[in-house]
């Protein structure tokens, strides 16, 4: 078991939750991880992020105001403290689609689902929150903030394109956010 502390992140709908069961399935080093997501904090059922646990971090969910400071939608996220100011993270994966498709798939989906025999089939996937989060702050610059806060902290990151069959690695935040806005 790897005993990083690994955080994939990225907007809602874009694979976070698939790219997850991924390396649980395929990569020897995180068969035994403990996939770890948002509510398991609001529910006490988990406290901090120990080695070897795989954070599932939605880049949609924010709890201020975004028009803040330098970092304004990375510090309005409410895990922030938990995952990125916490010293155990030892990698970021960031997970990138283009704009269009998480979209379509973001109004397609139906219920909030998470996988691991937990999916909640009885909570309604909230489509207009999640389309109002991407009319506030276009997703492109949503992304960059987030690209230039883990740059800035020297946190090490990977892109990972998750809209191309097996998952394709993206050399820089730039081409990022051409696949992001469709020019790629």
């Amino acid at each position: 078991m790897t005993n990083d502390t690994i955080v994939v992140l990225g907007f809602s709908s874009v694979g976070k939750s698939t790219f997850i069961r991924h390396l649980l399935m395929n990569v020897p080093e995180c068969k035994a991880a403990r996939p770890v997501y948002g509510f398991m904090f609001r529910s006490g059922e988990v406290s901090d992020l120990c080695p070897g646990d795989l954070l599932h971090l939605d880049l949609s969910v924010t709890t201020a105001s975004i028009k803040s400071d330098v970092f304004p939608c990375v510090r309005a996220h409410r895990l922030f403290g938990k995952c990125l100011e916490q010293s155990d993270v030892t990698k970021e994966i960031v997970l990138v689609a283009p704009e269009r498709l998480i979209r379509e798939r973001i109004v397609a989906r139906r219920v909030v689902g998470i996988g691991f025999g937990r999916d909640d089939s009885y909570s309604t996937y909230p489509v207009a929150q999640k389309l109002k989060a991407l009319s506030e702050l276009p997703l492109a610059e949503r992304y960059d903030q987030w690209f230039q806060f883990l740059q800035h902290r020297r946190i090490d990151f990977e892109i990972v394109r998750t809209d191309v069959e097996g998952y394709k690695a993206v050399a820089y935040p730039i081409h990022a956010r051409a696949i992001i806005s469709g020019h790629e």
